[in-house]
């Protein structure tokens, strides 16, 4: 039984920069036993921040408004 939820785990991928795409880290996280990877990846605001981590930008800072 894996030690972090889907979710914690995926974030913690998606920072380490191993991964470059969203596919790429739904399998890394098949292959680590997280069964339910797609369905917990899927929800669209995760989905963004894990692609803003994947890309090198801080997912957690809003974009100001001018």
């Amino acid at each position: 039984m894996p030690a972090y939820s889907t979710i914690e785990r995926a974030f913690e991928i998606a920072r380490s920069q191993d991964c470059h795409s969203l596919d790429e880290l739904r399998s890394k996280l098949s292959r680590e036993g997280y069964a339910d990877a797609v369905a917990q990846t899927s929800f669209p605001f995760v989905r963004k921040q894990l692609q803003d981590l994947m890309q090198g930008r801080t997912a957690s800072s809003p974009k100001k408004l001018e």
